[in-house]
């Protein structure tokens, strides 16, 4: 799905896949025009995907909508308990975007993956050991889990926007692997100093996303309605507690990767933990 929503391909969920993808599903759910009616001379048996959506997309003429909301599947008896089970916790309610959204907001090196410096290549990104039990506690909490992310590397030459995107990709399909879903990513590919061997002219600018400015967290808290006096900042650096604090956040420091140890900034968190899990457990309890 390309960013105006429109649909390019579908990759069956069947499919054995041999690349990182972004962890996202159709979820059954299709608004279609009245005029596609008149294709079909009388009823009969047809496959949705293939004779209506694929010619459709051929076309350049189906759009998807991502949304965080809640729709699952309720198909077999263990399913059809579960959402039962999400309906009477509330948590249909809570992820209904006209009411304000919790969020746990995460940062990526040194907090989801080892820290090693600027990474620019998807060999370089690992899971910290708890990151997708983490992620995986807070999908089952109603909350939305959001990176947001200083990625300098793209402003240095070091790699390009394509190339993070794969990065990325590849955070999602193994936190996939272990039943957990991030609810968005977005990233600063900004750097103001300019003097680097390789670096691109065009993303060397005083922004107003590079954290500790706020202006990822803005963004995001427009988009899906956060209520940021219930949410929360994840983070290994005084650089994402200091933005956490400016945006309105409770935060939480964890003691992997930079551990607080940068010291930018003065600045106290409300929690500290050893990694993610324990800062999770934390705000959830």
């Amino acid at each position: 799905m390309e960013s105006d929503g429109l649909l390019t391909g579908i990759d069956p969920k069947n499919r054995e896949r041999r690349c990182w993808y972004e962890n996202c599903v159709n979820a059954g759910t299709f608004l279609l025009r009245k005029e596609l009616m008149s294709c079909f001379d009388m009823p009969k048996a047809m496959d949705l995907e293939k004779e209506l959506l694929l010619p459709l997309i051929r076309k350049r003429q189906a759009y998807g909508y991502y949304t965080t909301e809640y729709v699952k599947d309720a198909g077999t008896p263990q399913r059809f308990a579960d959402v039962c089970r999400e309906q009477r916790a509330g948590i249909w309610e809570r992820r209904c975007l006209t009411n304000g959204q919790r969020c746990i907001f995460l940062d990526r090196d040194g907090t989801i993956n080892r820290f090693r410096g600027l990474i620019s290549d998807e060999e370089e990104f690992v899971l910290e050991e708890t990151a997708a039990q983490a992620i995986r506690e807070i999908n089952e909490s109603g909350c939305l889990a959001i990176v947001v992310t200083n990625q300098p590397a793209v402003a240095r030459g070091l790699c390009d926007i394509r190339d993070m995107k794969q990065i990325h990709k590849k955070m999602q399909t193994l936190l996939g692997m272990q039943g957990a879903y991030l609810d968005d990513i977005i990233f600063c590919p900004h750097h103001p100093d300019r003097g680097y061997p390789g670096e691109r002219a065009e993303y060397k600018m005083v922004c107003n996303c590079r954290k500790p400015k706020t202006g990822m967290i803005d963004e995001m808290a427009e988009k899906y309605h956060i209520d940021r006096s219930a949410s929360w900042m994840i983070g290994d650096s005084t650089i994402d507690i200091l933005t956490g604090i400016k945006a309105g956040l409770h935060t939480a420091l964890v003691l992997t990767g930079q551990a607080g140890r940068d010291g930018k900034y003065a600045v106290r968190p409300d929690i500290v933990a050893d990694n993610l899990l324990s800062a999770v457990r934390m705000i959830l309890s």
